[in-house]
């Protein structure tokens, strides 16, 4: 507290704390988040889709729809979840029986969605939809697959996107207030410091000459 009634008060400061709280550290923090539950859900999609090897068989009720990702490689890391790619990388395309063995048609893809799980990268091949209940035989050639539902896919990159850009975009609207709260925190308070060092100097001169110049 001053020991000046008069003497201008210091403002600005909670501004200035504010703002560089809400760009470096709530910020920051909104964008992790975001990360972590879009990472988060996909991944948990990507591990509940069954996986089955070659020439295997899935289960379907009827009207079920499933994508289907065949092995294409090793992934780059040993991370679970969804990524894109340019390229099938080599996956033929895909044959589906139904239970009575007659052939189901599958739609073909472009293999711009990839996941991986375990190591393993499994490229979108094509999708296909269940005319009755029963086992449906798959046919990928000698790959694995992945034959996650189809709502679940999408689900998937959904998430992934959802948390990742919604994330990024409310970590930008953050970031974009504290900035403005720093810089007029700022200026407040460089304002602020000159009017108080002005009074300052007025209360020196004050006392060093009281009455003011008396001439003689």
């Amino acid at each position: 507290m001053s020991t000046n009634p008069g003497q201008p008060k210091r403002r600005g400061l909670a501004l200035t704390i504010i703002g560089a709280l809400l760009m470096f550290v709530v910020a920051p923090g909104i964008f992790v988040a975001g990360v972590v539950f879009g990472v988060k859900g996909a991944y948990d999609i990507v591990q509940s889709a069954p996986i089955v090897g070659a020439q295997g068989s899935v289960p379907m009720a009827a009207g079920q729809t499933r994508d289907i990702y065949a092995f294409s490689g090793p992934a780059d890391s040993n991370d679970t979840g969804v990524e894109t790619s340019t390229t099938s990388s080599g996956v033929t395309s895909c044959t589906v029986q139904d239970p009575s063995g007659a052939r189901v048609d599958v739609t073909s893809s472009s293999g711009s969605t990839a996941w991986t799980r375990g190591g393993n990268r499994y490229v979108m091949a094509g999708s296909f939809t269940a005319t009755t209940a029963g086992d449906y035989r798959v046919d990928c050639g000698d790959r694995d697959m992945l034959l996650p539902d189809g709502k679940d896919a999408k689900n998937a990159g959904e998430k992934a996107v959802t948390g990742i850009g919604g994330g990024l975009i409310i970590a930008s609207i953050a970031g974009l207030i504290g900035l403005i709260m720093l810089i007029v925190g700022i200026v407040k308070l460089v304002n602020s410091g000159r009017e108080r060092s002005q009074f300052r100097m007025q209360q020196q001169a004050a006392q060093w000459n009281p009455g003011g110049y008396r001439g003689y």
